[in-house]
Parts: structure tokens; C-alpha cells; sequence
């Protein structure tokens, strides 16, 4: 089964709010971490186009962060935010949030030459299924208030929506 079809899967039985399944399917896909991930993203993708945003999948190898563009029906040409996903069966660690952020910011978070610039975007989200390590609060940086952090119970919401 390729990714698009997982995906679609998944979104079936979140139309029936199975959202425990669901939890339970990502974290034990079998296939690469590419593929896991692919899966993850157009399944977050299709739960935002099922509440009326325009949720563009762009993932794919040195995606430099941009898992999901985030658009807003009130504004479709404007990057609302930008999505990155992260399917792993394990949180989220310190080091790989600093690299998520190097992706956004910039690799000093001062630059502004990351993704961020590219997208004209200040909202970057990440969701990861199964949450992060060590405390978030310890980036401090003028910048950070423009980053979310997401969770198994936020795209649980996501799925009750």
C-alpha cells in the first residue's frame, strides 16, 4: 500500500473517530522513516482540508522543514504556516528541535534565511506523534513565540474537528 492510500485509510477512520486506532496504525507502520512520514503528512494534510483550510503537502528528502504549507481560505495566496511533521515512535529529542528551528530561522535563529523568509511565513507548527524531550522553554529567543508545538492530542482535536 503506498502512502496516499495509508493516508486515506486513516482519514476513513477518523470520519468515524476511531483516533486511538488511528494512533495506533502510525506508530507501528512498517516501511521506511520516509514512508511513515509521507503517510503522516497527507493524513494531516486531508484533517486540515476537512475543516476548510488549504493544506498543501510538500514534503519529501531535504525538505528543509516544510513538511505541509498551510494556507488560510480568507487569504489562499498567503502561507498561513508552515508544517513539520514527525512520525517517529519515539519524542522528539532537543537536538532535532534545534534543527527543525535552524530550518525555519535560519541556522543562527537570527538570520531569517531559512524557510521562514522563503515563505514570507511567521508561524511555524511542529507536530510530532509522540511529543518531545526535555523542556521547549529552555529556546529562549525572540523568534520562538511564532513556533507551535503539537502533539498526539492536538492532531486527536484535529480528528474530533
Amino acid at each position: 500500500m503506498n502512502a496516499l492510500e495509508e493516508s486515506e485509510k486513516l482519514l476513513q477512520l477518523a470520519l468515524n473517530n476511531q483516533s486511538k486506532k488511528i494512533y495506533h496504525i502510525l506508530n507501528n507502520l512498517k516501511g521506511s522513516s520516509k514512508y511513515k512520514g509521507d503517510v503522516f503528512e497527507h493524513f494531516l494534510a486531508s484533517l486540515y482540508n476537512g475543516i476548510g483550510w488549504n493544506a498543501v503537502v510538500h514534503g519529501g528528502r531535504d525538505d528543509k522543514g516544510i513538511d505541509i504549507l498551510l494556507y488560510h481560505p480568507n487569504s489562499p495566496s498567503e502561507v498561513h504556516a508552515i508544517i513539520q511533521a514527525k512520525n517517529m515512535k519515539t519524542p522528539l529529542s532537543k537536538k532535532g528541535l534545534r534543527h527543525e528551528y535552524a530550518n525555519f530561522f535560519g541556522d543562527d535563529f537570527l538570520s531569517s534565511k531559512g524557510t521562514s523568509e522563503k515563505y514570507n511565513c511567521k508561524r511555524f507548527i511542529i507536530i510530532s506523534l509522540n511529543g518531545y524531550t526535555g523542556n521547549r522553554k529552555e529556546f529562549t529567543h525572540s523568534k520562538m513565540d511564532q513556533v507551535e508545538h503539537y502533539s498526539w492530542a492536538e492532531v486527536k482535536k484535529l480528528i474530533q474537528e
